[in-house]
């Protein structure tokens, strides 16, 4: 796969003081949840019940945030929904976000620049294609116990989860689709995240924020993972799946029976300020 050069960073210019107000959305009016649930429990059905395909929709949320969103937008803003911030569309060309942690301070490390969100969400493609390779071989081994693979899986989930929210692709909408994809990812494997779910919020939401500000300043995913962990239905915690639901990439006795890796940083840029080990505080968002 070829990937577009990084965007540079967009400095704000005349034209955009100028850009008009109307280019703001958030879906959250009255009466939100009444057209957004029905529509977030039949996605997740659809994943358990495999009309909808988890890697495939992992990969790429977009299908997915225009079925949850495109009903909540401005009728002449449809684009709003499944499309990232940065596209050419004329609001989302310049789009910015942020998300507030106190009454006067925003998170440092949330809402990429516009011009960066479709290099970065490449980068993220990459990832959770080789994610999956990487843990199809792992599910179908013998010599790994069933918690293991359970751990492992996870550990990989709450970086690609924590990297997606970092760069914040889309207009409004983007916790839901993050959640969305924790549910396709580790729904790929069997395990099915029930106490997350994608709308309404879940209860246990401040804990997760929690853990993503931790994993951010302080490089450690545990509290996050184990918030994951806490999310599965019991079962998966404690007899794993062998397999992958879904067809399976193929895999040479050698791979088969390569040593377990244990879980670390990333080589790719992706996921390295996520995973990774280092006491370093991961930098600010570009």
């Amino acid at each position: 796969m070829v990937l577009p050069p990084p965007g540079r960073l967009m400095r704000p210019t005349k034209r955009d003081l100028l850009h008009p107000s109307s280019c703001s959305w958030t879906y959250e009016r009255p009466g939100y949840e009444a057209v957004l649930q029905p529509i977030a429990e039949g996605v997740c059905a659809g994943l358990r019940a495999q009309t909808i395909e988890g890697q495939e929709t992992a990969v790429d949320t977009r299908p997915i945030h225009k079925a949850l969103f495109t009903d909540l937008t401005p009728p002449d803003a449809r684009y709003y929904a499944g499309n990232y911030r940065g596209s050419e569309h004329r609001c989302l060309k310049r789009y910015r976000v942020s998300v507030r942690t106190g009454p006067h301070s925003v998170d440092p490390y949330v809402g990429y620049e516009p011009g960066s969100v479709a290099f970065n969400m490449g980068l993220l493609t990459i990832e959770l294609a080789e994610a999956f390779n990487r843990l199809d071989r792992l599910h179908a081994r013998t010599d790994v116990s069933a918690v293991e693979k359970t751990k492992f899986t996870v550990t990989v989930a709450a970086a690609m989860f924590e990297f997606f929210l970092r760069i914040h692709p889309y207009a409004d909408g983007n916790g839901h689709a993050a959640r969305f994809l924790l549910w396709a990812f580790l729904g790929s494997f069997g395990y099915w995240p029930e106490r997350c779910t994608v709308e309404p919020k879940p209860a246990t939401r401040s804990e997760y924020c929690a853990s993503l500000a931790t994993l951010r300043s302080q490089r450690d995913p545990l509290p996050l993972e184990r918030w994951i962990l806490a999310c599965l239905e019991p079962t998966a915690i404690v007899s794993g799946v062998p397999t992958r639901v879904g067809p399976a990439t193929t895999s040479t006795s050698t791979e088969m029976n390569a040593p377990l890796p244990a879980p670390g940083p990333s080589s790719s840029p992706a996921v390295s300020g996520a995973s990774g080990t280092s006491s370093a505080p991961i930098p600010p968002k570009p």
